[in-house]
């Protein structure tokens, strides 16, 4: 197995490859600030956001460190990967913009890489996980004016549900099931 991680060394940090099996660990990245990295569906890419261009862009590169990488996402503001949807083809991204509430998207991966707004309502939205099944999305939004978690089909339509219900935060899909774990303050939940 592999696991990938970011390391940071002073105000840098960069994206590491560790090889549980062979105990080796492969830099993927150089230079500027790499987090967030997340594989592929098929472990064959590695994306990550980087500021190494001055704003927070997403990219991706071959996770066996082989051809250049590739930048994604040339927004003049703050982008990062949350999931990857199950055959790879899209992207679900948190857009971070000072002018404007952060929310939750979805980009392809091929062709022209145009960031979909994928939640609705206007309020500040971020962390967009899909289920193990690709057929819901999780994030968490302030509609309420506190953080809490919803799900809501995807690719769409379908309404926002709301899961917690006295603050939530940091969903995360377990395994191949449809069981949601989140967090609200030092205690964690689960929901299936």
């Amino acid at each position: 197995g592999r696991i990938v991680l970011s390391v940071a060394s002073g105000t840098d940090s960069d994206v590491w490859i560790h090889d549980i099996s062979r105990g080796a660990t492969t830099k993927l990245t150089s230079g500027g600030r790499n987090l967030w990295p997340m594989w592929s569906p098929d472990s064959t890419r590695v994306a990550y956001a980087s500021s190494r261009e001055g704003s927070t862009n997403v990219y991706w590169r071959r996770a066996d460190g082989s051809g250049a990488e590739e930048q994604l996402t040339s927004s003049a503001h703050t982008v990062i990967p949350q999931s990857w949807t199950r055959d790879g083809r899209h992207l679900v991204v948190t857009s971070v913009q000072p002018d404007q509430p952060n929310y939750v998207a979805v980009m392809p991966t091929k062709g022209q890489r145009t960031i979909q707004r994928f939640q609705t309502g206007d309020a500040p939205a971020s962390l967009g996980s899909l289920s193990a099944d690709g057929q819901w999305m999780s994030y968490v939004a302030a509609e309420s004016g506190r953080l809490e978690v919803y799900v809501r089909p995807y690719p769409g339509p379908g309404p926002a549900l709301q899961i917690s219900t006295s603050g939530g935060d940091e969903p995360c899909w377990a395994g191949r099931g449809l069981e949601l774990f989140f967090r609200r303050g030092e205690t964690l939940f689960s929901v299936t």
